[in-house]
């Protein structure tokens, strides 16, 4: 195994903010992923500190469009959930209305 020694120094390491991992990537990266939860972040630097200082660095999650959408459809189907739970709740009060209603006014006598 052939490591370049340039190439450890310029290795960074930080926590993964969803599952707390460890990410690995080299100053001057754009992008980072985590190899545990699969997410991809967005590199920003604070040019303030030392560049080889983890501290400098910080994450920014950009949530893709399969997210977005998985949240959307997500959403629609809490919503029609609750809107056929309604349903069966009226139409089940109105089966036991009109039962209660549909004797007539008779009664059986022994």
């Amino acid at each position: 195994m052939d490591v370049d020694l340039a190439e450890i120094d310029n290795r960074i390491v930080k926590d993964c903010p969803k599952c707390d991992s460890r990410v690995k990537f080299q100053i001057g990266d754009k992008t980072a992923k985590c190899k545990i939860c699969k997410r991809q972040y967005q590199i920003v630097r604070d040019e303030s500190k030392d560049e080889k200082d983890p501290e400098a660095y910080s994450f920014v999650y950009n949530a893709s469009a399969v997210d977005l959408f998985g949240k959307i459809a997500l959403g629609i189907m809490i919503a029609a959930s609750v809107v056929m739970i309604i349903f069966a709740l009226y139409a089940k009060h109105r089966m036991v209305d009109g039962l209660e209603d549909n004797t007539g006014g008779y009664t059986l006598h022994n």
